[in-house]
């Protein structure tokens, strides 16, 4: 079936990466001619990551960009 909202899926690649680079997952569950569900799971932040001084946003971002090239 064809979506009327035009799109190139790319969103979808986007939240997949952003959720790998934190430790979570993206998953879909699909129902032809109902729909889907889609579900991301991450991890609780808990402040500095142990073995460095950096805070976790910063980490993420420098495993997204590693994941994304």
């Amino acid at each position: 079936m064809e979506s009327p909202v035009p799109g190139t899926g790319l969103g979808l690649s986007l939240a997949k990466s952003f959720a790998e680079a934190m430790g979570g997952s993206l998953s879909v569950f699909s129902e032809p001619g109902k729909g889907s569900a889609f579900t991301i799971q991450l991890p609780a932040a808990s402040g500095p990551h142990p073995e460095s001084n950096e805070a976790p946003t910063q980490t993420v971002m420098k495993n997204l960009h590693s994941t994304m090239n």
